[in-house]
């Protein structure tokens, strides 16, 4: 914006000498040949002035624009310390292990059975997360699951001749995505950037559907965050665990483990942050499974606390991501 209030200045002031100079040189047309060369000579002069002058005022804006990022950053960095001194070691840990417990094991629910002797086992992902909270042992995730499920009789032979068998699960009483984002901050989540998240959040996954002419843009997909790891150019890779891909148990997912691997790398396109005002309707998403991602980091009785500071966040987020527009756009000239 400087650059081009600058600019505008400049140019208003060339088209007056400009004007100028025609009228001079016109009455100066009589005049010997010494006082053409003086004019050129004062032309002269002024334009170097001026790129001088002009390059100085980019000095003092690569330097106000470098005070800047460094203070917002040192904010952001400091904002997210004071965020992660909220969270709480015994739920990440108990995230692992009840996590871990259930890779490689198929997850069940005993309702819309086509085959009377077996159990249907038509994996959603949701029902990963509900076994998931609910064997921390934490009371507010108590109730994510009820009962036991029934299992039949060919379920108990095919489950007898594998590894590791299921056999003893409870049944998952909130099986939508939907469902669980209705509750999100009774759970003690607060909404975060998926690139700040830590193990025991939880991702979720918006996609496009089109059905005829009908397209919708909603959350399709979630996951529990294990670690996220930095790529470059922006992007990152999530490690999660995560049910629900066709005819695979829950597993834990690296950047190229499984076929629903793909959704586990993300470039900016594909992010939520919490500084934009939209989620991504608009935006071209990349990937060979197209989708973007937010994330909800648990702080339990801290939630307000966390949300307040999410909010500072975003604030030096947001600038710190204009101070990057305003260098590729006007300083790096």
């Amino acid at each position: 914006m400087y650059k081009s209030v600058a600019i505008f200045g400049l140019a208003w002031l060339f088209n007056c000498l400009g004007l100028g100079l025609v009228s001079a040189q016109t009455k100066l047309s009589r005049h010997t040949n010494l006082k053409k060369w003086q004019i050129a000579a004062l032309v002269e002069n002024f334009e170097k002035n001026r790129l001088e002058n002009l390059e100085k005022f980019r000095a003092k804006m690569r330097a106000y624009h470098q005070t800047l990022t460094k203070e917002y950053t040192r904010q952001f960095d400091s904002l997210v310390k004071e965020l992660n001194r909220l969270r709480f070691p015994f739920y990440q840990s108990s995230i692992y292990w009840s996590a871990s417990a259930l890779v490689g094991k198929n997850l069940y629910h005993d309702y819309a059975i086509s085959d009377k002797q077996r159990n249907d086992d038509d994996n959603t992902c949701v029902n990963g997360w509900c076994q998931v909270m609910a064997a921390t042992g934490l009371p507010v995730f108590a109730g994510l699951t009820e009962g036991n499920i029934k299992f039949l009789p060919k379920t108990i032979a095919d489950e007898k001749r594998k590894y590791r068998p299921n056999l003893a699960q409870k049944k998952p009483k909130y099986i939508h995505v939907a469902e669980v984002l209705k509750r999100v901050e009774d759970f003690g989540f607060a909404k975060l950037d998926l690139d700040l998240a830590q193990r025991g959040d939880f991702s979720i996954q918006y996609y496009r559907k089109r059905r005829g002419t009908i397209e919708s843009f909603t959350a399709q997909h979630i996951s529990i965050v294990d670690v996220i790891i930095p790529w470059k150019d922006g992007a990152f890779e999530l490690r999660d665990w995560h049910e629900g891909v066709e005819n695979e148990p829950f597993i834990y997912r690296t950047g190229s483990n499984k076929k629903s691997s793909f959704n586990n790398i993300f470039k900016p396109e594909n992010v939520y942050y919490g500084y934009q005002s939209e989620l991504g309707k608009e935006r071209p998403l990349a990937g060979k499974n197209p989708n973007i991602c937010q994330a909800y980091g648990y702080f339990g009785s801290n939630i307000e606390a966390a949300k307040l500071i999410i909010e500072h966040i975003n604030f030096a987020r947001g600038q710190l991501y204009l101070l990057t527009r305003i260098e590729q756009e006007y300083l790096n000239q």
